[in-house]
């Protein structure tokens, strides 16, 4: 390997400066500016925000080796954090129906989460519950993706926590075309559920409102005997 010549870097290029800052708050151009949101409400905004950005990179795959065996990473993190907020959302949006109040678990293990948010589906409308069939493929793909990536730090850090720092994974090859497929089927079943939950938080906002309305009316009545 040759020695570093500082002669021959190209100081050309754009370096930090004391004047740089990450976030500004607008620019003037509108389409380089983003939105944030955050709070109990916006688990979808998260979700598919993830969903999106592996999406993006599936595109990016052209057959070139170098691409595939990089973006693999961020391809498979990015998927597995759009399932565990996913079913963060699903199980937020149930506890609101439930007992009207936004609630989910800090558990980032997929199948505890799994299981949560089956127990709580009987608070889905009947025509929009999936069958029993439908939900035992769910489990399983998810049980499966717990299994590659416990605690969703296989595909962001090479090594694991131990002293003797072990691989993270322990495969060494991924059909992306398989997954990809794969990952639009449970996209469209965790979409539907999200759909269906947020018809039932609708009702839910009714029912409490009304009930609401209802005490203030009794109230006032009494107020004037």
């Amino acid at each position: 390997m040759k020695d570093f010549e500082p002669s021959k870097y190209d100081f050309s290029i754009e370096l930090p400066n004391d004047t740089d800052r990450l976030f500004n708050d607008c620019n003037i151009d509108y389409r380089h500016n983003a939105i944030l949101r955050s709070g109990k409400k916006w688990f979808m905004v998260y979700s598919e925000a993830y969903r999106l950005a592996a999406e993006k990179l599936f595109e990016q795959l052209d057959g070139s080796a170098y691409i595939s065996n990089h973006l693999v990473y961020p391809i498979v993190f990015l998927s597995r954090q759009y399932i565990e907020l996913s079913l963060k959302e699903l199980i937020n949006g149930l506890n609101y129906v439930r007992i009207e109040k936004y609630t989910f678990p800090c558990d980032h293990k997929l199948k505890s989460l799994w299981d949560k948010y089956v127990s709580l589906s009987s608070n889905i409308n009947k025509y929009q519950k999936p069958e029993e069939t439908v939900l035992k493929n769910m489990e399983r793909l998810i049980s499966e993706f717990e299994e590659i990536d416990t605690f969703s730090m296989n595909f962001r850090f090479p090594t694991d926590k131990s002293e003797e720092r072990k691989p993270s994974l322990k495969r060494t090859n991924i059909d992306l075309e398989n997954f990809r497929i794969t990952m639009s089927k449970i996209s469209n079943f965790l979409t539907w559920q999200s759909n269906a939950i947020y018809d039932e938080i609708d009702k839910a906002e009714e029912y409490y409102y009304s009930l609401w309305e209802k005490l203030e009316i009794e109230s006032d009545k009494k107020d004037m005997n």
